[in-house]
């Protein structure tokens, strides 16, 4: 199978919040991350584009309508989306792994005691979609969608990452969309042991004490957008994992 270009447009829609300051230590470092490939130097028809992210206030999305009108409030979902383009006639065995970190600080403030202070203030959340027999061709999408209770018991997104696999090969990492305060947390710790090249988020906070000490893994709540009230809304514009 010959190599698959993916130029990913990224669109999360969730809100960021502050993080807990960390300090400079790290107990161990995290498993070196595969080397990122250079498309720009790879054979035609293999060049990479870097994702373009959409401003926050398009982070958040209300449930859409279908048919006739519900008693209940239109509630707020998470919905993380990627989009991008294949020059390959077929792509098969593509592999896209969602990670998500939700900050629970204000639900548990405004719990008013009726959340334990020692509930996990952390969520880290991960969704792996397989796909194949995707055409060659523009603006195919991929999403996650994170149902609005998790979202309300929880608290806000404050990172998202995307990895993609074509096979066996790495062909997107994105780890860039992160809280101001986490970004700072990774580049104090990375300064403090003296490392140039920052893990990626992901990799920070399951290795870091403090924030591992206040984080619960919940992977059972980012779920397909297949499975939820959106798949039928543009149903031609997504991708169905296999």
């Amino acid at each position: 199978m010959s190599h698959t270009t993916i130029f990913p447009t990224l669109r999360i829609l969730s809100a960021a919040t502050a993080l807990l300051g960390v300090g400079a230590s790290f107990a161990q470092q995290p498993a070196a991350a595969p080397k990122p490939i250079d498309w720009t130097k790879a054979v035609p028809d293999t060049s990479f584009k870097a994702p373009k992210v959409n401003q926050e206030n398009s982070w958040t999305a209300r449930t859409p309508r279908i048919y006739g009108n519900s008693q209940n409030k239109e509630q707020t979902w998470g919905v993380f989306e990627y989009s991008f383009e294949t020059k390959a006639l077929w792509t098969d065995n593509m592999t896209a792994t969602f990670h998500l970190l939700l900050d629970a600080v204000d639900v548990i403030k405004n719990s008013k005691g009726q959340i334990p202070e020692d509930t996990p203030r952390f969520s880290y959340m991960t969704l792996t979609l397989r796909y194949s027999d995707i055409p060659k061709g523009k603006d195919h999408k991929i999403c996650a969608v994170l149902p609005p209770a998790a979202l309300e018991r929880f608290g806000k997104p404050i990172a998202i990452g995307l990895e993609v696999t074509v096979g066996d090969t790495v062909v997107y990492a994105d780890d860039k969309n992160v809280a101001p305060l986490l970004a700072g947390a990774m580049q104090k710790v990375a300064a403090a042991n003296n490392s140039v090249k920052l893990p990626k988020w992901w990799e920070f906070v399951n290795a870091y004490p403090q924030i591992q000490s206040k984080m619960a893994r919940r992977n059972d709540y980012l779920v397909d957008r297949a499975k939820t009230p959106f798949a039928v809304v543009a149903i031609d514009d997504y991708l169905i994992s296999k």
